[in-house]
């Protein structure tokens, strides 16, 4: 349980990395959200990469392949949200950072956590 929680703390300090660059993509740039919450996911990846391989879950494996399939792992939560941010967004007319945080916090707990405690971590 404790893992979990760190994993979650790490999650949520990358989220607001992630939304932080959203945000100013969407609000300063001027860039549609779809773009800005894929260059949010990005910046997230970063930090959440880091954090979870040094605090969560304490891996001093072989780095590539950790960063390769973190990157696989990365481009199924990049789809999945981007995808729920949409339809949250254009087909529910949710506010789209209402969307984003419900989208990762739907892909945090059931498809981000297990993956890295599984595949990517383990």
């Amino acid at each position: 349980m404790q893992t979990f929680i760190k994993a979650q703390g790490a999650s949520f300090f990358a989220w607001l990395v992630d939304t932080a660059v959203m945000i100013l993509f969407v609000e300063i740039v001027r860039l549609p959200y779809t773009v800005s919450s894929v260059s949010g996911n990005i910046a997230g990846a970063v930090t959440h990469f880091a954090i979870g391989r040094g605090w969560v879950f304490n891996s001093d494996k072989a780095i590539v392949y950790q960063i390769i399939r973190y990157g696989l792992v990365w481009i199924g939560y990049v789809f999945l949200t981007t995808f729920l941010v949409f339809v949250f967004t254009d087909h529910l007319k949710v506010n789209y950072l209402v969307s984003k945080v419900t989208a990762s916090v739907l892909t945090s707990v059931v498809y981000t956590y297990p993956m890295q405690k599984y595949f990517v971590f383990k």
